[in-house]
């Protein structure tokens, strides 16, 4: 059997699937974290969602509030098409509670599994005008 003496390549080879090893596992991390970040991302974009509908709710209130100080009522907004059906993808749920002094407006809105709270108390002067807003987010 004939012996080859010229084997200077065959160390090369561990070293090569080690570098493709750590690449490999580079580009796995590398992919995880871009999903990580893009799902975050999401959940940021839709929670701001909810909060955009809640605070659009609480100044539906206020309008009606300012065309009648005696504005008090319990009603829904779909603020996307077929908002407040099932699922709730652009819901808000507004009521108006005139059992408080100043009234209390609280709005719920709703975007897929987010939901945020805003509620906001109107000073109404004598003549019926909302003079300042406090406004508040649960």
């Amino acid at each position: 059997m004939k012996q080859y003496t010229n084997q200077s390549g065959i160390a090369s080879l561990p070293i090569i699937i080690i570098l493709l090893s750590v690449v490999m596992l580079m580009a796995a991390v590398m992919a995880s974290l871009a999903e990580q970040n893009r799902s975050t991302s999401a959940d940021q974009r839709d929670s701001g969602l909810a909060l955009s509908f809640a605070k659009a709710g609480a100044e539906d209130a206020l309008l009606a509030i300012a065309r009648d100080k005696n504005f008090n009522q319990t009603y829904q907004l779909a603020l996307v098409e077929n908002g407040c059906s099932a699922p709730l993808n652009g819901c808000v749920n507004v009521s108006v509670d005139v059992g408080s002094s100043p009234k209390k407006i609280t709005a719920r809105g709703q975007y897929r599994e987010y939901v945020r709270i805003i509620t906001a108390e109107p000073m109404i002067d004598v003549s019926g005008a909302i003079t300042s807003i406090n406004w508040q987010q649960q």
